[in-house]
C-alpha cells in the first residue's frame, strides 16, 4: 500500500498549473505560484519522487482524431477465469480509451472512442466475442482534477458537449 502524501496549499497550485499546461517551465510555474524557480523545480521533483506526480503526457482529442463518438460499454463475462484477462482483451482494441475491472452484474465498463455509428456496431461485434457488452453512447461528460484532503476544493472543469473543444488560453 503507498503511503498518503500531505500536500499544502503550494503543492495544490503547483498541480493545478501543471495540469493546465504541463509543458509550463519553471520560471513561468514559479511566477504563477510566487515562489523562486529553484524552489518551485524541488517542490515538482519532490512531488513526482512521491508519485504525486506520475507523469507528463499529450492529451488527445479523440474528435478532432475522427473519433467524436464516445461511449460507455458494460461487459459481463460468464466466469471467473474469464475476468482475469478481461483487461488484457479490451486493451488489444485500438477504439477502448480506458476500462475498469468492476465488481457487481458487469465484469468491466470501458469508454471507448469511435469515428460512426456503424463503426460502433463493428467494436460491439468484437466485443461479444469477449463478452455480453451493454453500451450508452456518451453526450457530455466532465473531468474532475483529484483534489482529495484539499482545504477548499475547486469546482469541476465545465461540461462540454462531445466535439465541443475546451476554450484557448490567451497568450501572454
Amino acid at each position: 500500500m503507498q503511503k498518503k502524501v500531505t500536500l499544502d496549499e503550494t503543492d495544490w497550485k503547483i498541480l493545478e498549473a501543471l495540469q493546465r499546461d504541463g509543458r509550463c517551465s519553471f520560471r513561468d510555474l514559479a511566477l504563477q505560484i510566487a515562489l523562486s524557480p529553484p524552489a518551485t523545480a524541488e517542490r515538482v521533483r519532490r512531488l513526482e519522487a512521491d508519485g504525486v506526480i506520475a507523469g507528463y503526457q499529450a492529451v488527445l482529442d479523440p474528435a478532432a482524431l475522427g473519433h467524436g463518438l464516445e461511449a460507455i460499454v458494460r461487459i459481463s463475462v460468464a466466469s471467473g477465469r474469464q475476468c482475469v484477462t478481461l483487461l488484457d482483451e479490451l486493451a488489444k482494441l485500438p477504439e477502448v480509451l480506458e476500462a475498469y475491472r468492476v465488481t457487481g452484474t458487469e465484469s468491466a465498463v470501458a469508454r471507448i472512442a469511435v469515428s460512426s455509428s456503424a463503426h460502433l456496431q463493428l467494436v460491439i461485434d468484437r466485443l461479444t466475442t469477449i463478452g455480453k457488452p451493454t453500451t450508452s453512447i456518451c453526450t457530455s461528460s466532465f473531468r474532475r482534477t483529484p483534489q482529495f484532503g484539499r482545504a477548499t476544493p475547486r469546482s469541476p472543469s465545465p461540461v462540454r458537449r462531445r466535439g465541443q473543444r475546451a476554450p484557448r488560453r490567451r497568450s501572454e
